[in-house]
């Protein structure tokens, strides 16, 4: 048994495997824990992972994603980037290029660029502003740090022939967005999961990002991030 604290949250964990703890060891806590999580014997078998470690640790990490919505958070697929203290995520479909954005912003911004989390962060609203939280469920590039950052922008990766940087409306990010976050399966939760889904389209630009990696200038799409005037989505 032990506590972690992930996007200022700290729950208690009740494991049976010293894997599982390995994998939370950079966000052990000794705060009081708010919430408590376990991976029963049947939940772990319904996993159908090849080893009981495996099986935990799976239940575990989506117990641990959906429990964030009772605290206005939510787990997304995405990588996130903090430039200058402000966030900007990458997501996509695998494959995409979530990774490669990354590396070739870092090369372009070098210190002033801080890989948040490279797979699954946590997104949670705090006193009206949206933070990005690392997560242990980093990536198999394992990217990513104990930190967070207040969110700047959010941009829909696609490949393309020329590299371009488009303000999103609110139709096309719904179709888009669903893909991208953890989705509960419990309809008590659904009602949270829709209005954390729908304060954050209103709360953070989104765009689409063509990308070309032999023809990008992160410097220049981030100078256009920053002029762009937040707009009021109508969900």
């Amino acid at each position: 048994m032990f506590t972690i604290e992930i996007a200022g949250i700290p729950v208690e964990i009740r494991s049976r495997f010293g894997s599982t703890r390995m994998i939370y060891k950079d966000y052990l806590s000794c705060k009081k824990p708010w919430v408590t999580v376990s991976a029963s014997e049947v939940e772990m078998a319904a996993e159908g992972q090849p080893t009981p470690e495996e099986n935990e640790q799976l239940c575990l990490y989506r117990k641990i994603a959906l429990l964030m919505m009772d605290y206005n958070a939510f787990l997304m697929h995405a990588a996130v980037i903090n430039i200058d203290g402000q966030g900007v995520v990458f997501t996509a479909e695998s494959g995409t290029g979530k990774t490669t954005r990354v590396l070739l912003w870092k090369k372009a911004f070098g210190k002033r660029m801080q890989v948040v989390n490279g797979d699954k962060p946590i997104l949670r609203f705090v006193n009206d502003h949206l933070f990005a939280c690392g997560t242990p469920w980093r990536g198999k590039e394992h990217l990513g740090e104990n930190t967070s950052v207040p969110m700047k922008a959010v941009c829909f990766l696609e490949r393309g022939e020329e590299v371009s940087l488009r303000r999103m409306d609110a139709k096309e990010i719904s179709q888009r967005l669903f893909k991208q976050v953890l989705v509960p399966s419990n309809p008590k939760l659904m009602g949270v999961f829709m209005n954390l889904m729908e304060r954050f389209i209103r709360e953070v630009p989104f765009y689409l990002y063509t990308c070309n990696m032999y023809k990008e200038e992160p410097d220049k799409l981030w100078e256009q991030i920053q002029k762009e005037k937040k707009v009021q989505y109508v969900v």
